[in-house]
């Protein structure tokens, strides 16, 4: 039996009931209200149907008919209006009805229930997915509360252990920047070196206040400090509080003074200022009665003429030498990088415990002084890329020389007064344009490595034989025949270049 059906059979039957107690011109609109609820439902328009039913609702004022009242609930349930369908279901169970209504308020009382179990089934599965949530959110905090716990117990002891670092580099903003903000950790950090790679110092840039930082004065264990090419205009205070320090280098900055608390640097023994222009010295530099090696560019300012314990002294670009440097009696050690003059003072003579003399790119160098033949210590003379044309003679009276260096110049000829040089056990003649081995040559017996690559049309003489402490020989590549007058010595390395 169709609904339509049993809608219309219910309607009679009750509307003889309550539909009896209004007058006739009401039946008669609650009727044709009803049939096109009846119809709107079946046509699946539900919104419209429950229109209708309100409207009956409104005829009928508060009295209630079985049929339309369970169409309503019907009608609330394909709407999925459940809570405002078992509402309505209660008013339709306090009614009189026929075992038809019954039967659908059983069905209606059926989906209800399934739906208020689906609900709580969803519910309960909510509560569980979020208790189990929960806990997966308290294990992840747990564990994020060890990893961070692990973290920092490293950290710590990576903190701990910066105590035992004793020496460090520096060369990005990045790294400078993390040194500063855990500088309080290297309780026993003795030499630092800052140098900026090409991404700090051109790239992100070096402000003029970079290192002006007054934390690194408390690095009093320092002994070492290196602050290559960064572009320092003036040196930091806080240097003046680095009581121990021992090696200072400021090499190729843009300095043009040293400030006078220089002389708070009691310890100092070596000091590199090369690569900057600096004309003058503050008084306070007497102070630094320890200084052993001082590096310089340009000028050699005169106060340092009296730093008569000076063992080491490097200049480069220097225009020239001035006789002063005689006052330096100690030095051992005198680097001239890209000389600008001809010659060297005849006062180089009275530096009587000079152990080493370099030379070295000076193009307009022409010679030595005679006065070097009195440097009874001078052990090593280096005089490579230069223009000289010949061996400067006062060279070969200095009979101490164990070690000469010509190579890289525009030599022709050796002299034959190199066999007076009866002490030498290295001899690099190399790169030049020398025809000819002087034959005395031979009585070099000490002489232990000769270089002589870069000579192409260079004769070797049979006096080599005679060389009989020779270990390390080094050849031009042009060179043939050299087996017959190379000396029979164990050992001996000869190699072809």
């Amino acid at each position: 039996m169709t609904n339509k059906l049993l809608f219309f059979i219910a309607f009679i039957f009750f509307g003889q009931i309550a539909i009896g107690q209004v007058d006739t011109r009401t039946k008669n609109q609650v009727r044709a209200k009803f049939e096109i609820a009846k119809d709107y439902y079946a046509d699946k328009e539900y919104t419209s149907t429950l229109k209708k039913l309100e409207e009956i609702e409104g005829l009928m004022n508060g009295t209630v008919i079985p049929t339309a009242q369970s169409l309503k609930v019907a009608t609330l349930l394909k709407l999925k209006r459940y809570k405002e369908a078992k509402k309505e279901l209660v008013i339709l169970e306090n009614l009189e009805l026929s075992i038809t209504i019954i039967n659908e308020v059983t069905q209606y009382t059926k989906e209800i229930e399934a739906y208020e179990k689906h609900i709580a089934d969803l519910e309960l599965k909510r509560k569980k997915e979020q208790l189990e949530k929960e806990r997966l959110e308290l294990i992840r905090k747990e564990e994020a509360r060890k990893k961070n716990q692990l973290e920092e117990e490293k950290e710590r002891e990576r903190l701990i252990s910066l105590s035992s670092v004793t020496k460090i580099n520096i060369d990005s903003e990045q790294k400078y920047n993390s040194f500063l903000n855990e500088i309080d950790y290297y309780s026993n950090l003795q030499e630092l070196s800052i140098r900026p790679n090409f991404d700090w110092k051109y790239t992100i840039g070096i402000n003029e206040t970079t290192f002006h930082n007054e934390k690194l004065g408390n690095l009093d264990k320092l002994t070492k400090l290196f602050i290559f090419s960064a572009s320092l205009k003036e040196i930091p205070d806080w240097i003046g509080k680095l009581s121990n320090l021992q090696v200072l280098s400021f090499e190729n900055n843009r300095l043009s003074s040293i400030p006078e608390f220089i002389g708070n640097l009691t310890q100092l023994r070596s000091l590199d200022i090369s690569g900057n222009r600096i004309e003058n010295l503050p008084q306070t530099f007497l102070n630094l009665k320890k200084l052993r090696s001082l590096y310089l560019s340009y000028v050699i300012p005169e106060i340092v003429m009296e730093i008569k314990n000076l063992n080491k002294l490097e200049v480069s670009n220097l225009d020239n030498l001035q006789p002063s440097i005689a006052k330096l009696t100690n030095l051992k050690h005198l680097w001239l990088y890209k000389y600008n003059s001809a010659l060297l003072p005849e006062s180089i003579g009275e530096l009587i415990n000079l152990e080493k003399l370099i030379i070295s790119d000076s193009e307009l160098l022409s010679g030595l002084p005679e006065s070097i033949s009195k440097l009874n210590h001078l052990e090593l003379i280096s005089l490579d890329d230069n223009n000289l044309t010949t061996i400067p003679k006062p060279i070969f009276r200095v009979t101490s020389l164990k070690f000469l260096d010509v190579e890289g110049n525009q030599i022709t000829k050796i002299s034959k007064n190199i066999g007076n040089l009866t002490n030498l056990i290295r001899l690099d003649i190399s790169n030049n344009n020398i025809t000819k081995i002087p034959s005395e040559i031979g009585l070099l017996n000490t002489l232990y490595s000769l270089d002589i690559r870069g000579n192409p049309t260079i004769k070797l003489p049979k006096s080599m034989k005679n060389l009989s402490k020779l270990k390390k020989l080094i050849l031009p590549k042009t060179i043939s025949n050299y087996e017959k007058v190379l000396p029979d010595n164990y050992g001996l390395q000869v190699k072809v270049k």
